[in-house]
């Protein structure tokens, strides 16, 4: 990801953050994005990119949460002996100070569900994965 990318992903990140700036807009009963999940993912970002290079984090996808948080996701499709795997990362911001990172990783052969602190250093765990991807 370089720079412009990712002024891109945070201007998505605002834009989705306004558009579903209403009680329901998944056509359900979600609730609306807020922008503390936004804030949380923006300085999430920034951190990241300080310790791992912006370079080396691929543009991940931009959607809502139907409890007002904002997740990141990472897909890797992975063919071997015409077999395919697909491998993912989720990660969602709620807006108090915490990141929920769902992953897994089948090729690797693992699979996570844990919340971190984002008030405390970044956790190994979350940039293995972002790099991985």
């Amino acid at each position: 990801m370089d720079k412009k990318e990712l002024g891109k992903l945070l201007d998505y990140a605002r834009v989705s953050q306004n558009l579903r700036d209403c009680y329901g807009w998944d056509g359900r009963h979600a609730d609306p994005v807020t922008m503390k999940s936004v804030c949380d993912m923006q300085s999430f970002f920034a951190y990241l990119s300080s310790q791992v290079g912006l370079k080396k984090i691929k543009v991940p996808d931009v959607t809502g949460h139907p409890n007002g948080g904002l997740t990141l996701e990472w897909e890797k499709l992975i063919k071997e002996r015409g077999k395919y795997k697909m491998d993912f990362l989720a990660l969602t911001f709620f807006g108090d100070k915490t990141v929920t990172l769902e992953s897994d990783l089948e090729y690797l052969g693992i699979k996570n569900h844990e919340e971190f602190d984002l008030t405390t250093p970044l956790n190994n765990t979350i940039i293995q994965h972002v790099n991985y991807f």
